[in-house]
């Protein structure tokens, strides 16, 4: 009886640093994002704030939303 042998291969790895990229990327951006709606806050106001913030946020994920695909699901997908 031949036991399986496990193998590993590192074709096609990605390097360890990419995902400490993304996040000091992200922790930029996030930062940047809060210090923008905080001087927006002393500068406008809360509501006019986070009203002009959520039709940034509506546009950015409109555009994201309108560059995927048009596929419907299957069935399988579509079942519980």
């Amino acid at each position: 009886m031949s036991a399986a042998v496990k193998t590993s291969s590192l074709t096609g790895a990605v390097s360890p640093m990419v995902p400490v990229l993304v996040c000091a990327l992200a922790i930029f951006l996030l930062s940047g994002m809060d210090a923008a709606m905080k001087t927006l806050v002393i500068a406008v106001g809360v509501y006019n704030t986070v009203l002009w913030r959520s039709f940034l946020a509506t546009a950015v994920a409109g555009a994201a939303w309108s560059a995927g695909s048009r596929s419907l699901p299957t069935i399988a997908v579509l079942r519980l």
